[in-house]
């Protein structure tokens, strides 16, 4: 097979340092070969999550405050679980203006399969609990879940979580786009609801944060005595059509000079060749190898341009020894995105950002307690939009997660789970025909082309929406997922599914109280934050 399917995993494997290990041990070339049991056991998953939330509005139905409890469970081995909390706090909250928020989170190791990265990374965990105590606040205030996130968005001026202003705020032109297709869905499931089929509509906000303080990426243009360019980076394909995106963006970047598409050749896998340009892991290689071609196009297309405009061939480069390699390289630039303040998690945490809105269109059985998803809508703002079939197979393959997510996937019992039927996987039929994408494209200033990425926004919050719709439907908040069946139909049956309060270390006053008493040393935290 082609390979594939490693995302999250290649960025924290295990596996080769087995097989090196023995290689060393034994002297001689090695290879493993897993069954999918052993396969499933021994490789990373996306961190598990529990949080503890309170979130309150005035009498007119604006937030006012927002209290949160968050723990991870790392499993064995620590991995990127720093960034996961950094990421995590952002989306506490988000995308509305909480005036007054206070939380605290931690990862913990246990005996449970590994955590490693994964497609909207800390994301999915965080909007999990933020976008359902929103509806459930909405609820309490008597008012429809979509009145009362657009009475709540940010607007410009008002500030994220992390009390800063947030990079962009299309939220309002997102849910202007959104309105008409939520309101014909919800009539439509009124009409079609029975005393045995009951049908909801949920909607949830989403997106991801791109730029960490300490990213970056290198690549090499160079142009060839033939008259064609080629371009080396790192950004190896596995299976996510990384070959193509960094051809468009090296075509894209050379535009000025006319390059045709068939003169640009791509070397991605020659660690000889090629420099680093890091992980290759989701929208940050779209972003930072984006940025690193157009720099070094910049450079290359400098030094070839000769006094009346025109450009210099590989011959008359040579002639004059002028180089004809040159590096590329981007950064996120000191002072736009750093570490958050260890003391009171403040800061300009990330240098762009994605933005998605959900919808699902959700019908109960409740007679079994079977929810299935009917329809999907996204309005998603990414930037400008460049290979429209790319980002659309990005957005329906990240939604088809996220129906996943919510109804079946489950990794909790080693021997039920051991297999992709186990595990609850979704299966073709049950993910809808009816999907939407709707875009709003605003450019972004420091993305390459003005695009900014797209895969972790589709991914982050579509489950949310799905849950929020098997509660519109017949009345079953799940707390807990998968909503499977039989967690649904002992709720309709009168059992509380509603979990007790986790034990998360401690009330969280007490855990405040505790971090404060330990703050992080100023000049350590100067160190980390740049400020």
């Amino acid at each position: 097979n082609e390979s594939g399917g490693s995302f999250g995993y290649s960025v924290s494997p295990n596996l080769p340092a087995i097989a090196a290990a023995c290689t060393l041990a034994l002297g001689q070339p090695v290879s493993m070969t897993l069954t999918y049991p052993q396969h499933q056991h021994m490789t990373g998953k996306r961190t598990p999550s529990h949080a503890n939330v309170r979130m309150g509005a005035d009498a007119d139905g604006k937030i006012q405050a927002m209290e949160y409890h968050i723990g991870y469970d790392g499993g064995a081995y620590s991995k990127f679980q720093m960034i996961l909390l950094h990421k995590a706090h952002f989306f506490m909250g988000y995308p509305y203006n909480v005036p007054n928020q206070l939380g605290a989170g931690f990862c913990t190791f246990t005996n449970f399969g590994y955590g490693t990265t994964y497609r909207a990374f800390a994301a999915v965990q965080a909007l999990t609990s933020s976008e359902s105590i929103v509806d459930m606040l909405a609820e309490e205030c008597g008012m429809d879940p979509f009145e009362f996130r657009y009475k709540n968005i940010a607007r410009p001026g008002e500030l994220c979580a992390t009390n800063v202003e947030y990079n962009d705020y299309p939220f309002v032109e997102m849910m202007d786009k959104l309105r008409p297709k939520y309101e014909a869905a919800k009539e439509k499931a009124k009409a079609k609801t029975t005393d045995t089929v009951k049908y909801g509509v949920g909607i949830a906000w989403g997106g991801y944060v791109l730029g960490d303080p300490i990213d970056n990426a290198k690549v090499l243009l160079e142009i060839q005595p033939d008259g064609s360019f080629c371009s080396y980076s790192t950004w190896q394909d596995v299976g996510q059509h990384a070959e193509n995106s960094q051809l468009l963006h090296t075509y894209t970047a050379l535009r000025p000079m006319n390059v045709p598409y068939d003169k640009i050749k791509i070397e991605t896998n020659d660690t000889k060749l090629s420099p680093d340009t890091g992980l290759s892991g989701g929208s940050r290689m779209h972003y930072h190898c984006g940025n690193a071609i157009l720099d070094a196009a910049e450079k290359l297309m400098n030094a070839m341009r000769k006094p009346d405009g025109s450009y210099r061939t590989y011959d008359e480069m040579v002639a004059e020894d002028i180089p004809t390699k040159y590096e590329g390289a981007t950064s996120v630039p000191q002072g736009a995105a750093q570490w958050l303040d260890a003391n009171t998690g403040c800061g300009r945490a990330y240098d762009t950002l994605l933005y998605a809105l959900f919808m699902a269109e959700v019908q109960v059985d409740v007679t079994n307690g079977k929810a299935q998803v009917n329809g999907l809508t996204c309005v998603a703002d990414v930037g400008v939009v460049g290979n429209l079939m790319g980002v659309e197979g990005q957005a329906f393959g990240g939604m088809s997660h996220g129906v996943g997510f919510a109804l079946k996937e489950d990794y909790s019992d080693m021997k039920k789970h051991d297999n992709l039927i186990g595990a609850g996987v979704l299966e073709i039929k049950e993910m809808p025909d009816d999907i939407d994408l709707i875009f709003c494209e605003n450019p972004r200033a420091k993305g390459p082309h003005g695009s900014s990425g797209c895969s972790e926004a589709f991914q982050s919050s579509p489950h949310v929406a799905v849950l929020n719709g098997i509660y519109a439907a017949c009345g079953v908040r799940v707390y807990e997922t998968p909503a499977k069946p039989e967690k649904i139909k002992a709720a309709l049956d009168g059992k509380d599914i509603k979990p007790a309060k986790y034990f998360l270390g401690g009330d969280l006053y007490d855990v405040v109280e505790r971090l404060d008493a330990d703050a992080v040393p100023e000049d350590v935290n100067r160190r980390f934050t740049g400020v």
